[in-house]
Order: C-alpha cells, then sequence, then structure tokens
C-alpha cells in the first residue's frame, strides 16, 4: 500500500498545481518523418506558434507518458479536492464516534464490567461491551 499524503505533501502538490499553466491539456504526436514521431502535451489555451507545454524526446514510452503528463493537468485538482473532503470526512466521523463512545463508558459493578451508558429491560446497567460499542469495534450489536 502507498504511504499515505500527510497534509504539509497534499499542499505542496495543491502549490504546484496552482501554479501550472491552466488546462485542460492535450498530449498529441507529431510525426516527423526520418527523424521519427516526438510526443508532446500542448494547451490550447497556451500555445503560440505550436510550442507545447512539454516535449517527450528520450521517454521509454513517449505516448503513454504524454497522455499520462496531459492527464494529470486536469486529474490533480480533482483529486486534491477529494482527499480534502475525505480527509475532512474521517475527522468529523472521528469526532462523531468519539463523542458516542463518551456515553457509553466502560464501568465496573459487582457482576462485572458493564456500560455507563445502557440499560437493559430491567433498569439495570448492560453488560460491556454494550450493543453499541460492539457496533463500533466492527462486530454485531445483538451479539
Amino acid at each position: 500500500m502507498p504511504e499515505r499524503i500527510q497534509p504539509e505533501q497534499l499542499a505542496a502538490y495543491e502549490r504546484v498545481t496552482d501554479d501550472a499553466s491552466d488546462g485542460p491539456w492535450e498530449a498529441t504526436g507529431d510525426d516527423h518523418g526520418s527523424d521519427g514521431i516526438e510526443y508532446g502535451v500542448w494547451s490550447p489555451r497556451s500555445v503560440q506558434n505550436g510550442e507545447y507545454i512539454a516535449e517527450l524526446i528520450t521517454s521509454e514510452q513517449p505516448e503513454a507518458d504524454s497522455v499520462f503528463i496531459a492527464t494529470a493537468r486536469t486529474a490533480m485538482p480533482k483529486l486534491i479536492a477529494e482527499v480534502k473532503e475525505i480527509h475532512a470526512t474521517a475527522c468529523s466521523l472521528a469526532e462523531q464516534i468519539r463523542r458516542v463512545r463518551e456515553q457509553h463508558p466502560r464501568e465496573e459493578n459487582a457482576s462485572g464490567p458493564v456500560c455507563g451508558g445502557c440499560v437493559n429491560a430491567y433498569e439495570e446497567p448492560s453488560a460491556w461491551p454494550c450493543p453499541t460499542i460492539r457496533a463500533l469495534d466492527g462486530g454485531e450489536p445483538g451479539a
């Protein structure tokens, strides 16, 4: 599994993305006859006299590499936004789970560990872990 993106790295990716030429970019190949085919990446908004944003001359896979570079211009802003949204959602959910756990503390009584937030049908503390804690821990609530 790849290493997690740290907030500083995400911010660096965002700066690099923001500083690049506007997109979308396109990958293209030019046939130069005996000189071979040259692949490149260009932006319809920034091309002046046929200048490319990038030319791939020595790449092992110039066509695939140029498509990757062109795709990255449009994909990076979307991926950065998605990572930020997922991170915000994960932080919010973690806080909600923390608050639920606070309402279901483990306590000890004469019969053993019980949930400090739940009672059974007889108004007695529920055995630990209660259904809520079991569900939060990935188990079946009714088990």
